[in-house]
């Protein structure tokens, strides 16, 4: 849990390791902060309706899944995570279970943004 409303999951260093499977050729960036998957995304969901529970699983081990194959959605490269756990977090937020219309959470590997001038 950080400022801002914001909740993470940090994993393993190693699933970072998946970007190196990302050809060269395609200029993807690493990601800006180590492997996590979020939970709460500062700024881009609805309020959260039960702020009693903020905090409340800080330090649990949270056990996922994911799928080894790197998808791409034009911006980012990812691996797919699949958490119950996740889910029941957040709805004891007063949020949906998956961010953004979603049916599954992710670990980005790399992006292809374009720098600001």
């Amino acid at each position: 849990y950080g400022p801002g409303i914001r909740a993470v999951i940090w994993v393993d260093k190693s699933l970072a390791n998946y970007r190196k499977l990302i050809p060269k050729s395609l200029a993807s960036k690493p990601q800006r902060y180590p492997p996590h998957i979020t939970v709460v995304r500062t700024g881009k969901e609805q309020p959260i309706t039960n702020e009693e529970a903020w905090g409340k699983y800080e330090g649990e081990v949270i056990h996922f899944t994911y799928d080894s194959n790197i998808q791409f959605d034009g911006t980012y490269y990812y691996l797919n995570v699949f958490s119950d756990r996740i889910g029941d977090i957040r709805e004891e937020l007063g949020l949906p279970r998956y961010r953004d219309g979603q049916d599954k959470y992710h670990i980005a590997l790399g992006n292809v943004k374009s720098e600001a001038p």
